[in-house]
C-alpha cells in the first residue's frame, strides 16, 4: 500500500508516515470530487429514476441533479419536490448544453436503451451511468459505467454460500455434481 501511495506524489515522510487529512484531500482532488458534477436522470418518472433523483447522498459527494427526463407524456411537466420538473427526452440535447450536464444516469427499460443512447451520443455529454438491463459500450467521446444489479446479487450469493460451508465442501460438491 505504501508503495502505491508514492504514485500520488510526495505526501508523507519516510519513517513518519502520512497525514491522513492531506492524503484524503489529495485523493479527492485526483478523483475530481472537489468539483460539483452536474447530472441528469433519464427515466426519472420510473421507480428507480425517482429514487435516484430523491437520493440526498449525491450532494454530500458533490453530485447535483440538474435535469430530469422521461418519455412518458403523463409524467412530463410533473415535479419531483426539491429536485425539478420532468422534461421530455426530446429536449435532452438542448438541456444538456444549456445546463452543462456532465453525467447522465440511465434508468429506462431495455426496450428504450438503444434509442436513448442515440440521443445521449448527440447531446455532447461525456459520461453515462447505466442502470438499464442492457450493457452500453463506451465510445471515443462517452465513458459508460454499467451497473448490473443481478451481477451484484450473484456476488453476494457467492459470499453467502462461502460463509455457509467450508471451502472443501464446496469443491467436493462441484466435483460430485
Amino acid at each position: 500500500m505504501r508503495k502505491d501511495l508514492t504514485y500520488l506524489g510526495e505526501l508523507g515522510r519516510r519513517g513518519v508516515g502520512y497525514s491522513v487529512k492531506k492524503l484524503r484531500d489529495h485523493i479527492v482532488k485526483i478523483l475530481g470530487l472537489k468539483t460539483i458534477r452536474k447530472i441528469g436522470i433519464i427515466g426519472a418518472a420510473g421507480r428507480l429514476g425517482t429514487a435516484l433523483a430523491m437520493y440526498a447522498g449525491f450532494e454530500k459527494r458533490n453530485f447535483k441533479v440538474y435535469a430530469l427526463f422521461d418519455s412518458n407524456p403523463n409524467s412530463i411537466g410533473s415535479e419531483l419536490p426539491g429536485i425539478g420538473v420532468i422534461e421530455p427526452i426530446d429536449e435532452l440535447e438542448k438541456i444538456v448544453s444549456e445546463r452543462k450536464i456532465e453525467i447522465l444516469v440511465v434508468c429506462v427499460p431495455v426496450s428504450s436503451v438503444k434509442s436513448v443512447f442515440e440521443k445521449i451520443k448527440k447531446s455532447g455529454v461525456k459520461a453515462v451511468l447505466n442502470f438499464a438491463p442492457f450493457k452500453l459500450i463506451s465510445t471515443d467521446d462517452i465513458c459508460v459505467q454499467n451497473v448490473d444489479f443481478t451481477t451484484e446479487l450473484e456476488a453476494l450469493s457467492y459470499k453467502l454460500r462461502m460463509s455457509e460451508t467450508e471451502v472443501g465442501d464446496v469443491n467436493e460438491n462441484l466435483i460430485s455434481d
